[in-house]
């Protein structure tokens, strides 16, 4: 996918409608969670299966085959749904209350290790767009929604979990709803909503959730974001009012992770089109995007289109007049003198970013980095369909029309591309003979500005002639981490700002 498609049917339709809604809900997903790294509903099943098979003496701990076969059997027997009465069946309710906060961070970790991904970012924005036009449910039991509320750098907001229960909400305060309730941070609240009792309960009479779902259908634009119908209770919410005059209502998804390389193109799209079809026959608009950084990117365009209203230019403009001031003015690309000039230039700047990130983690941690690192820029062409290799550190490029293009694809053996579709830092080991760099981390890169928005610009990417277990670049810790990707993007966002001063 590249930019255009935000300005082309369906996703330029769900962008106009939202700015002309005066109430806006979106429902978060699994979808959220996955792209912080917490386990999608299907392997938090697994893992419960696993852990009740062990506890229950039905299964070895060391028997890897015996808990894969159990697993594979209970799930194409009897389905997710299935799978989770058994786990339920097995285990008494505390126990189980017990286990799902344990299954959903893993072993030995808590909700205080994981961090809001680029589409939790997003929701700020939503909140400054609509105001109190604007609600946020979840069927995640995660707190990454009130984390990235609480971490917005330019207006943090109290965000407080509603499962139902009656909570005093804090003047100026969010309100998230967990509609299977809330395991977060600060403890479990509400009754966890797992197995095929916990679903069947939830159908007798009017419980809180369906109330709220359903004023919500029929007061304004209603978006689910990473969920599926796989879901019970959305499907019996959706069905309830087929046909009636309803708001407009969408469903994202993302391909990302959905399909292996080697998949016919025709089998994705047969079950793109499946998909459509059967929102479709529960009012609602399925609208696909490539990548988890394109679901961020379109929550931000239904945020700034609300906001600037006739003034709104979509995403593949401002894209496109970016690119080109920075390749003309900047990079020098299309005058060859120009172009070696930059790479001097821009390269000595990439030079000192590099060493002010490297200082600020050494002061963090009180101790001397002890080894060689390279800096590359990465940035999209025109159509944001390419990554292209900019300028880096340890070379100079002489000849622009050497300097060739990588598709933008999840699948990518570059790992600056795979980093820029999550939206989030990635690291690999290189072993390559023909490279003296063996561990590389991608920082994507993203631009917020009055003048141009958010837009996703590319990637940097800090490499080691050290392998994994030496370098400093996977020792840090998080908050090191954190201190360094800061100080490394804020001062490589401040040159590729210099065109517009």
């Amino acid at each position: 996918m590249s930019f255009d498609t935000f300005a082309q049917p369906p996703l330029d339709r769900l962008i106009a409608d939202a700015a002309a809604a005066p109430r806006l809900t979106v429902l978060l997903g699994a979808g959220a969670s996955i792209e912080a790294g917490l386990p999608s509903w299907p392997a938090l099943i697994e893992r419960l299966l696993v852990r009740v098979g062990i506890e229950s003496g039905l299964l070895e701990e060391t028997d890897e085959t015996g808990r894969r076969r159990w697993v594979a059997e209970a799930v194409r027997r009897d389905g997710y749904l299935g799978a989770a009465a058994i786990v339920d069946a097995l285990s008494d309710h505390d126990t189980l209350e017990a286990w799902i906060p344990q299954a959903l961070y893993g072993e030995g970790r808590s909700a205080a290790e994981f961090f809001p991904g680029p589409i939790c970012r997003q929701l700020p924005r939503l909140i400054d767009a609509f105001g109190a036009g604007f609600e946020l449910m979840t069927t995640n039991y995660d707190d990454l929604a009130e984390q990235g509320l609480r971490d917005d750098p330019l207006q943090p907001r109290v965000a407080v979990p509603y499962v139902g229960e009656h909570r005093e909400v804090p003047r100026g305060a969010v309100q998230v709803v967990h509609l299977h309730g809330y395991a977060g941070r600060d403890g479990r609240a509400g009754r966890l909503v797992l197995s095929e009792s916990d679903y069947q309960r939830m159908q007798q009479g009017m419980p809180w959730q369906e109330a709220r779902v359903r004023t919500a259908l029929g007061q304004g634009m209603f978006v689910f974001v990473g969920t599926s119908l796989a879901d019970p209770n959305l499907i019996r919410y959706l069905y309830g009012d087929v046909g009636a005059a309803t708001p407009p209502r969408y469903a994202i998804f993302v391909r990302q992770d959905s399909y292996e390389r080697k998949v016919p193109a025709g089998v994705p799209a047969a079950r793109e089109k499946a998909i459509a079809a059967r929102w479709a026959a529960v009012g609602v608009t399925a609208v696909f995007v490539d990548h988890y950084v394109d679901v961020a990117q379109l929550l931000y365009e239904v945020a700034r289109a609300k906001q600037l209203e006739d003034n709104y230019l979509p995403l593949p403009e401002r894209a496109r007049t970016w690119v080109d001031a920075v390749e003309r003015q900047l990079l020098g690309i299309g005058d060859d003198d120009a172009f070696v000039r930059a790479q001097l230039v821009v390269g000595a700047r990439l030079r000192s970013a590099l060493e002010s990130a490297v200082a600020a983690a050494e002061e963090l941690e009180g101790r001397r980095w002890q080894e060689k690192l390279a800096l590359t820029l990465w940035l999209i062409d025109a159509n944001a369909a390419h990554l292209i290799n900019r300028v880096t550190t340890d070379r100079v490029h002489i000849d622009q029309e050497t300097v060739e293009p990588v598709a933008i694809d999840e699948h990518a053996r570059w790992v600056a591309v795979r980093s820029f579709c999550r939206g989030l830092p990635l690291a690999e080991t290189r072993d390559i003979y023909a490279s003296r760099w063996h561990f590389i981390r991608g920082t994507p890169l993203v631009i917020d500005s009055d003048r141009h928005g958010r837009i996703p610009v590319g990637c940097l990417t800090t490499a080691s002639m050290k392998g994994r277990e030496e370098t400093m670049l996977n020792a840090m810790d998080d908050i090191v981490e954190a201190r360094f990707n800061q100080a490394l993007t804020t001062n490589v966002l401040a040159l590729l700002d210099q065109p517009f001063r």
